[in-house]
C-alpha cells in the first residue's frame, strides 16, 4: 500500500511540476508577444517606391481613451487623416488604418491621486498592406506632483481615501502625429 502511495504521489508531483512549467512558457511566450508591437521595417529595394524616414503622419483617435477603462498593450485604433502620396502614386489613402497601444495605464485613485495614460502608436497600413512601423509615445497627466502632495495631506485630515483624482480621458477624433521610424519599401514599382 505504501508503494501505490509513493507511486501516486510521485506521478501527481511529475505532473503538477509539468503543468507549472508549461504554465510559465506560455507566460514568457505572451509577454514577448506583447513587447513586440511594432513590425520590422521592410527592405528597400532599387527601382520602388519607400517611406522615407522621418515622414510625418497624422492620425485621429476612432475612439474616447481613457485611464479610467483602458489596460496596459490595449490596442488602439486611428485613422490617417490625409492621403500619403510618393512620386505621385497614393501609397495610403485617406482612413488607412493606423494601429497603436496603451503602454501604461493606472486609473485614478484615493488621496487626489490622477489617473496616468501613455499612448505608442506602432504602425500604419499602407493600402497593399505593408506596416509601416511609426514613433510617437505621449504620457498624459492631471495635476503636478505639488498639487497631489498638497490634496494628499490635506485629504488625510479630511479623509482622503474619498477623494479620488481624476481620470485621464483623450477625446475620439483627437489628432495625433507620429514619424516613420526608417526607409521602408511599399513593394511598389517607381
Amino acid at each position: 500500500m505504501n508503494c501505490t502511495k509513493s507511486k501516486y504521489i510521485t506521478i501527481i508531483s511529475t505532473v503538477a511540476i509539468l503543468f507549472y512549467n508549461s504554465v510559465l512558457v506560455m507566460a514568457q511566450d505572451n509577454k514577448i508577444v506583447e513587447d513586440n508591437h511594432k513590425p520590422v521595417a521592410v527592405s528597400v529595394i532599387d527601382g520602388e517606391l519607400y517611406m522615407p524616414k522621418g515622414t510625418v503622419i497624422a492620425a485621429e483617435l476612432c475612439d474616447d481613451i481613457s485611464s479610467k477603462f483602458c489596460k496596459t498593450n490595449d490596442v488602439i485604433y486611428l485613422k490617417l487623416l490625409q492621403n500619403i502620396v510618393i512620386n505621385g502614386k497614393i501609397v495610403a489613402t485617406k482612413g488607412a488604418n493606423v494601429i497603436g497601444h496603451i503602454q501604461e495605464a493606472k486609473n485614478a485613485s484615493g488621496f487626489g491621486n490622477s489617473g496616468k495614460i501613455s499612448i505608442e502608436v506602432d504602425y500604419l497600413e499602407t493600402d497593399n498592406h505593408v506596416k509601416i512601423p511609426l514613433q510617437y509615445s505621449e504620457k498624459h497627466t492631471r495635476g503636478s506632483q505639488d498639487d497631489a502632495i498638497g490634496i494628499a495631506i490635506g485629504n488625510f485630515i479630511i479623509g482622503g481615501l474619498f477623494v479620488k483624482g481624476n481620470d485621464i480621458k483623450i477625446p475620439m477624433k483627437t489628432v495625433i502625429k507620429a514619424v516613420v521610424l526608417a526607409d521602408c519599401g511599399l513593394g511598389i514599382k517607381k
